[in-house]
């Protein structure tokens, strides 16, 4: 691990700033950054902003890196360990809503007239329906939308509506007093 001295984490913050990707940087950075502002405060509070710059313009590379993985573009390099699982989380959620965006616009590329949350509707109720296990449920909160076990996307339901989908993950709405089973 390089030593952190202001010149190292202005080279560092300006090599980040002038990629679009992100720049190969010591495994232990996070952490030597946290020990650096135990032993040091008084120079600490001088590299503080530094080290903000180069973690938020890291961040924001990961978030666009994940945006891009979601649409099938690919996994960045040079990730740190404390970003894998940040990145590795936001791509999973942009999938999700990818695969309900795509679902949304190719149910209303074929009845324009209706709303976004008919077309939303409609899409949780036909693809419950056309499996046989499936339960009836009413939202009593709202219910972002989520991948159910047969690789689905369903959601989201608002509170008060309802909506047929499948047995266990009507189930574990109903065990999470999310929904009740309507007959």
């Amino acid at each position: 691990m390089a030593i952190l001295t202001f010149k190292y984490l202005r080279e560092l913050q300006k090599s980040e700033r002038d990629s679009s990707v992100l720049q190969k940087i010591d495994t232990g950075f996070y952490t030597a950054c946290a020990k650096y502002f135990e032993s040091s405060p008084a120079e600490g509070e001088t590299t503080k902003p530094l080290m903000k710059s180069i973690l938020e313009t890291r961040e924001r590379k990961i978030v666009t890196a994940a945006l891009q993985s979601a649409r099938g573009v690919g996994r960045p390099e040079n990730l740190l360990p404390e970003e894998e699982e940040f990145f590795s989380k936001i791509s999973d959620t942009l999938k999700t809503h990818r695969t309900l965006i795509e679902n949304i616009l190719s149910e209303n590329k074929e009845k324009p007239e209706e709303s976004l949350k008919d077309a939303v509707t409609e899409k949780i109720s036909n693809a419950a329906a056309s499996s046989k296990n499936v339960l009836k449920i009413r939202a009593i909160l709202d219910i972002p939308s989520f991948v159910a076990e047969d690789m689905k996307s369903y959601g989201p339901i608002t509170a008060g509506q309802i909506a047929e989908l499948p047995k266990k993950a009507a189930e574990a709405l109903l065990g999470a007093k999310m929904a009740e089973r309507v007959e």
